[in-house]
């Protein structure tokens, strides 16, 4: 059986310029919903923002605390930063918060953040 519709793939959806038709052009072929598994790196776009607000679950990954573990943990392409990719992922919830607060909202999808809690950094041993 069939839960959702996942987007995630051997690389990042949202460096997909047509994601938002994608998603859409998905739900016109089916009801199931449709979930998008992202990096975050993104999210600070309002153009990536908008074109995964048709997802109905959303989870961005978190892979640090702080920036020096942000460094060293995803080797990030320049200009993006540890504080870049946080705010994006704030930036998609204050957009677009689930309607159980009853807030007027443009999405009704949920969101949550994947992320790892190590021990020690740099050997990568998990909590």
């Amino acid at each position: 059986q069939i839960d959702y519709v996942t987007l995630s793939g051997s690389g990042e959806p949202t460096l997909y310029l047509k994601l938002g038709e994608l998603i859409n052009k998905i739900k016109q072929l089916t009801n199931k919903p449709i979930a998008v598994l992202t990096n975050g790196s993104l999210l600070w776009n309002d153009v990536v923002r908008n074109d995964i607000k048709n997802a109905d679950l959303i989870i961005p990954s978190l892979d640090a605390g702080h920036e020096d573990m942000f460094r060293y943990m995803n080797r990030p392409c320049k200009g993006l930063s540890f504080e870049k990719v946080v705010n994006g992922i704030i930036s998609l919830a204050a957009k677009f918060r689930n309607n159980i607060y009853g807030w007027r909202t443009d999405w009704y999808g949920r969101m949550f953040i994947f992320y790892w809690v190590f021990r020690d950094g740099k050997t990568g041993e998990l909590y």
